[in-house]
């Protein structure tokens, strides 16, 4: 990882992605169970870019992050307060 930044751009932008996919299928309950998996993401991602393990393996992944900057932390309005 080149530094702490890399895989918070990294996590945001995956559940960004996965609750987009979710909103996008018109499914409120898909929607909900994606948001739910958020706190969970947090864990998951970051230990997942361990299994990267090479410089091309991860500049692969942040090369997809970096394809739309300033898209990814708009796309999804935050989920509404409890």
């Amino acid at each position: 990882m080149r530094d702490a930044r890399d895989i918070d751009d990294v996590t945001r932008h995956d559940i960004v992605f996965h609750q987009a996919v979710a909103r996008t299928s018109g499914n409120t309950l898909f929607l909900q169970i994606a948001r739910s998996f958020e706190p969970l993401m947090t864990i998951a991602v970051p230990l997942a870019w361990r299994t990267r393990d090479t410089d091309l393996a991860r500049a692969e992944v942040l090369a997809v992050t970096a394809t739309s900057p300033g898209l990814w932390p708009t796309a999804i309005p935050p989920p509404p307060p409890r």
